[in-house]
């Protein structure tokens, strides 16, 4: 590097000058350009290869599957994606929002062969109104293996556990031991400490569904959405209190035991569970009008029955359920007669006898009637009561002996009321001594 008259010269190794400056101002401008090695370049329009995660997010976070149809169906264009990248479904931000419940199989995996071994459970309510017993909440207990179901009533969730025990008990009275295993949700009223000492003891084993799934127990909990339905349908249809709700519940519980259902072949629940199959023949809509016979101690010339509401039958008396909108109660009774298509029938239940065979008495009606002698004696009799103005001390004439037995030889032939519409021949016939 040479400097000379205001300027800068610089020589390489090889003597070459390589650089010359001049000095402006305190410096030397270096008169020299970088020289850079030429490289071939064009700018073209490319489209842009992405990866299958940058176009996911591109698209709104919509699915890869979606992705996948728009490059193999050529459904939109400039859409190249890198050959290199992989597709993946680990986008932090789907899972957190696109998460939800696994589905359930639509029918069960591991279904049982043997009855009673087996049982689901599962509580309803509470419901906003009290029913005529005085029921907020109900409780079924399902067969697997049979699907026959058992409901029973609670005034409160505390009961459950007792009502658990009691149908425990019954399965063993009918099959000689407990249930193998009994399945019920994380409720507090069917799992506690108490009934895991009890399931403990009697070898039952306690299985519950997991938080959140009640699909796990998804027979019994479509069991109660069907009662439930058949329920409301029965009151509607007959425009009764919904304060009734339980004894519709349970008449549609009795309906179900005796319909198929998919998960029997050829056989009902209750030829499942009875080995013998149901009779319907005396099955009666909920609701319908009953004619019960009146118990009450009244003159022979009142009616012999009174008009209540059916809903349901008594299996244990085989007897008929009914409501008495008087007095708002429910009460049972083996007497009764249905009204059906405006013609009085009386229903048979099986296993009960017939109406000849309990008329062990004689009736009140074909018995004869002996008048007292004096008027004094029958204040009740429709004899009309005659006033004479004699003295005191005369004694009161009595009947005469023809007239007592005029109106004591009636007939004692029994009279057929059901098939005779003559209302003249309902009149017993009497037999006139002149």
């Amino acid at each position: 590097m040479v400097f000379k008259d205001r300027k800068c010269t610089l020589y390489g190794k090889q003597g070459n000058i390589v650089g010359m400056g001049a000095k402006q101002g305190g410096l030397f401008l270096l008169s020299a350009q970088a020289q850079i090695a030429t490289q071939e370049r064009a700018n073209i329009a490319a489209s842009k290869n992405l990866t299958w995660y940058q176009w996911h997010r591109c698209f709104g976070h919509i699915s890869i599957t979606s992705l996948q149809r728009l490059e193999c169906q050529n459904l939109v264009q400039g859409f190249s994606v890198d050959p290199t990248s992989i597709p993946s479904n680990t986008c932090e931000a789907c899972i957190q929002v696109k998460l939800s419940h696994k589905a359930f199989p639509s029918e069960a995996q591991n279904h049982l062969e043997t009855p009673g071994e087996r049982v689901m459970g599962n509580v309803w309510g509470p419901i906003g109104v009290k029913s005529i017993g005085g029921f907020y909440y109900f409780i079924i207990f399902l067969n697997d293996a049979k699907r026959y179901n058992t409901v029973l009533f609670l005034r409160n969730k505390t009961e459950a556990a007792d009502r658990m025990e009691q149908h425990a008990e019954k399965i063993k009275q009918q099959f000689g031991k407990y249930p193998r295993y009994m399945r019920f949700d994380n409720g507090k009223e069917l799992v506690n400490q108490c009934i895991k000492n009890w399931a403990a003891k009697n070898s039952i084993e306690i299985k519950t569904t997991a938080p959140y799934s009640p699909s796990q127990n998804g027979v019994a909990e479509r069991y109660n959405c069907t009662l439930l339905e058949l329920a409301r349908a029965m009151l509607i249809s007959k425009n009764l209190p919904s304060y009734l709700w339980d004894e519709a519940v349970s008449y549609a519980n009795f309906i179900r035991n005796r319909v198929p259902t998919r998960a029997l072949e050829n056989m009902t629940p209750y030829e499942g569970w009875h080995s013998k199959k149901p009779d319907v023949s005396n099955l009666r809509e909920f609701g319908c009008d009953v004619w019960v016979l009146d118990e009450s101690n009244k003159t022979k010339l009142h009616p012999q029955s009174k008009k209540m509401v059916f809903v349901g039958f008594n299996e244990g008396s085989k007897s008929v359920l009914y409501y008495n909108p008087q007095h708002r109660n429910i009460k049972t009774s083996r007497n009764v007669a249905f009204n059906e298509n405006e013609e009085p029938k009386e229903v048979d239940i099986p296993g009960l006898p017939s109406e000849g065979e309990r008329n062990t008495s004689t009736s009140a009606q074909t018995s004869p009637e002996i008048i007292p002698a004096s008027p004094e004696a029958s204040p009740t009799s429709n004899t009309p009561q005659i006033q004479f103005n004699e003295p005191q001390n005369q004694s009161t004439p009595t009947k005469s002996t023809p007239e007592l037995l005029r109106r004591s030889t009636r007939s004692t032939q029994p009279v057929d009321y059901k098939l005779s519409r003559n209302p003249d021949a309902q009149k017993p016939s009497t037999v006139i001594h002149h």
